[in-house]
């Protein structure tokens, strides 16, 4: 069962949902929340009164822990050193950013290029093919950023795992799940998901015992797209068809002073 809760503001949606806990929760309650925002849920739940032994507030990367297998994860500092190498494999092969191995900062800033790149689904094929329809100095950039990437795919296929390999492996790893068959899961303070954690969304629709989630009202802040994402709301109602799962929908909305109110 999915229930979608829609209203005007994210924390007036984080409410209602955080409400729908029982006051005495049985079974296993999973609030799911960004993965700089642990504390905050955990402070979301203890003030709605509830029992945090019976609710468990998770990031995607620590719940992908409770579900799959343990098996070392590497830490971002891990991962960067493993791009570290991955540079220096790829180095002879670079054009565009063939002096820039060396510079201060340069591994940490290609690794969110390429975290950014692998959790939306963009692979070093893909990058080559948009490259043939770029001017030369954009062209030079992109093949250099896939041959970086797959040099960083080498490297890890040597038997490590990093934060977006094990994402996709815990999509893969819901439907075998047993226990959460019997979980109910709460998704609270995010704005936009990126391709991967919509393919774990998508199977927990599919697995869990109930899913929780919210979005902004279609009729909310038309001009601010920027600011609340219509397309989220799209590909959630888009992910429960694909899956076949019914749906209730939850108004979840607040009265705003005027000094708050969207621009309509």
């Amino acid at each position: 069962m999915i229930y979608f809760y829609q209203g005007n503001t994210l924390s007036a949606i984080t409410r209602r949902i955080l409400a729908a806990l029982p006051p005495k929760p049985e079974g296993r309650h999973i609030v799911l929340v960004p993965d700089r925002f642990t504390l905050e849920g955990e402070e979301a739940v203890l003030a709605s009164r509830l029992a945090t032994m019976h609710v468990e507030v998770l990031p995607f990367s620590r719940f992908a822990d409770t579900v799959l297998p343990t098996a070392e994860c590497l830490t971002p500092e891990g991962c960067t050193m493993i791009l570290a190498e991955a540079l220096r494999r790829a180095e002879k092969d670079l054009v565009y950013y063939h002096r820039a191995c060396g510079i201060k900062g340069f591994v940490n800033a290609m690794y969110s290029s390429i975290v950014a790149l692998r959790n939306s689904g963009i692979t070093p094929e893909r990058l080559r093919i948009s490259a043939e329809k770029m001017p030369p100095s954009s062209a030079n950039k992109t093949r250099d950023i896939a041959t970086i990437t797959e040099q960083y795919l080498n490297v890890l296929s040597g038997g490590k795992i990093d934060p977006t390999t094990r994402l996709n492996a815990l999509a893969k790893g819901i439907a075998t799940c047993e226990w959460l068959r019997d979980t109910c899961i709460y998704v609270v303070d995010f704005y936009c998901f990126n391709k991967v954690q919509y393919e774990v969304l998508g199977e927990l629709m599919a697995h869990v015992k109930e899913l929780h989630i919210g979005y902004i009202a279609e009729s909310v802040g038309r001009d601010n797209r920027r600011i609340y994402p219509h397309d989220l709301r799209e590909n959630l109602l888009a992910l429960a068809k694909e899956k076949g799962v019914f749906s209730e929908s939850v108004r979840a909305f607040e009265v705003l002073p005027a000094h708050k109110q969207v621009i309509e």
